[in-house]
């Protein structure tokens, strides 16, 4: 991209003067304008999965599971597997991280594009989550890993519950759960039906 090239140019020691690095230049806006709407449509187009380590978490099931009628898909995660391999972990920070247009210049493109991905506000931290990125999104991919168990909400209708285990039945593996609300606590257990 022109506009990467131009900024690590001006970045050069033996280039422009530090003191005028931060001059806006002809040209500038438009140059910023299009490098932030290159990597608004990189970032849009790449696929992303997301998975939490806490099967049990209260927030967790009301804001994902539509407030504990869902249910959760445990996948194997054992080191070794594909999804250990695939995933990363998300950080947590204070502050969003600042990024310039050299940090997506080869070979920082890989490190930046991970700063952006695996970095949320630190008010998340409660989900300890992981990612798999994918460079296209909006397409099935196969799992990463095989499905452990299935863990109904305790407000899943009965129905459904029929319906994923029909889906289900030709994998005898797969263990079935319920993540049970306990009556005059804010704590859920998990136990196998």
């Amino acid at each position: 991209m022109h506009a990467i090239s131009v900024a690590m140019e001006r970045a050069k020691p033996n280039g422009l003067q530090r003191e005028h690095l931060q001059d806006i230049w002809p040209g500038d806006k438009d140059a910023f304008e299009s490098f932030r709407n290159s990597l608004l449509e990189l970032v849009q187009n790449l696929g992303i999965c997301a998975f939490s380590a806490l099967p049990n978490h209260m927030l967790m099931w009301s804001h994902y599971a539509n407030h504990h009628r869902g249910f959760c898909v445990e996948y194997d995660c054992r080191k070794g597997t594909k999804l250990r391999k695939l995933a990363h972990e998300v950080k947590y920070e204070d502050s969003m991280p600042s990024l310039s247009a050299v940090d997506f210049a080869q070979p920082n493109k890989e490190k930046a594009l991970e700063t952006l991905w695996l970095t949320k506000a630190k008010c998340w931290s409660y989900e300890k989550e992981w990612r798999v990125m994918m460079s296209e999104g909006d397409k099935a991919y196969e799992a990463p890993s095989s499905v452990v168990s299935v863990i109904f909400g305790d407000r899943l209708p009965e129905s459904e519950r029929i319906m994923v285990a029909q889906a289900l039945r030709h994998q005898p593996e797969i263990e079935f759960k319920e993540a049970l609300l306990r009556e005059g606590e804010f704590l859920i257990e998990i136990i196998t039906t």
